[in-house]
């Protein structure tokens, strides 16, 4: 997931530490450190959390990052630049622009047929700016200002080019990723994520939209997975509570839990898959085997074992308010 947002990563990290490093004797609550700690601690949280997460992962997600990064850089280069007469913060100006030009390059030959000049350029660029601030950004005169535009354009230059390439193209699917390898990339290991369970398509179930539409319980209704239940959600106004989550495979609420909420009058209704009729429930559970998790099982069946199933326009529901008897 490089080329989605860690173009500008490696000039963050370095700004990140010498920031840390040269505010070290600053109190905590000094301004500019305290801004490192507050966007540093961001980055690397979210960092180690997208490189150690298992199961389903999107690249989109790490757009969290972006601000982070966006901040570091803006706060670090600023510093550095009005500190260009000593010799240290140069050459970490330097560094930053350097790696950035070469870890530029190393993205963009992933995808070596588009704008196969971009990277040298980059690479080049950079590198040579690189050497001109660390020699002499404190005394380039009026040169300054194409110094420093340069170091800029160079800096963006390969991730604008991603961005404009992202932006001119349609993009179509559950997994949208930037750039001209976006066409290319088939389901990554993780896959496209399987489809939740619950009732996906209910939302343009007018029955069943009536039927929860100001319903004022604190969850109307509850299903399995998110996809569904969001839908309903977004049609009717209505709290529809996610069974184990995304798509079903947390054990949250546990049987237990949801046995309190109903005998606490919390749920109204509970909703079916809509294969849920003569059908087992590992027969009629959607996704790879193993996704759902053994309280969405638990619930399923002791709803089944309790209550009234109803039919509503194709959709079963049941009635938590009215036990059978």
């Amino acid at each position: 997931m490089g080329t989605e947002i860690s173009w500008l990563l490696p000039a963050a990290l370095i700004g990140l530490i010498a920031g840390i490093w040269f505010t070290a004797n600053t109190a905590r609550t000094g301004r500019v450190r305290a801004h490192l700690l507050l966007w540093g601690g961001w980055l690397l949280v979210g960092g180690a959390v997208f490189s150690f997460m298992q199961g389903v992962i999107h690249p989109y997600y790490t757009v969290a990052l972006a601000p982070a990064i966006a901040a570091l850089i803006g706060i670090t280069v600023r510093e550095l630049w009005r500190g260009r007469e000593f010799a240290i913060s140069r050459v970490v100006l330097a560094a930053m622009s350097a790696t950035t030009g070469v870890w530029a390059f190393i993205l963009l030959d992933r995808t070596p047929a588009w704008l196969p000049t971009l990277r040298w350029i980059v690479l080049i660029g950079s590198i040579a700016v690189a050497s001109v601030i660390a020699v002499g950004a404190h005394r380039l005169g009026r040169t300054t200002a194409a110094v420093a535009t340069a170091a800029l354009l160079l800096g963006v230059g390969a991730c604008a080019a991603y961005t404009i390439n992202t932006v001119a193209g349609p993009h179509t699917g559950p997994i949208p990723t930037s750039g001209p390898a976006a066409a290319a990339l088939g389901p990554g290991p993780s896959g496209p994520g399987p489809a939740g369970p619950g009732p996906g398509r209910d939302a343009d179930n007018y029955a069943l939209q009536a039927l929860l539409s100001g319903d004022e319980t604190r969850w109307a209704a509850a299903s399995v997975g998110s996809m569904g239940a969001s839908s309903l959600e977004l049609q009717t106004g209505a709290s529809v509570m996610a069974i184990g989550g995304f798509i079903g495979s947390d054990d949250s609420p546990t049987l237990q839990q949801f046995q309190q909420y109903v005998a606490d009058q919390q749920i109204h209704y509970f909703i079916a898959d809509r294969t849920i009729t003569d059908r087992t429930i590992t027969d009629r559970t959607p996704g790879p085997p193993g996704d759902r998790s053994p309280s969405a099982d638990d619930i399923t069946a002791w709803v089944q074992q309790h209550f009234t199933p109803m039919d509503l326009g194709g959709t079963t529901v049941y009635d938590l308010s009215s036990p059978a008897h």
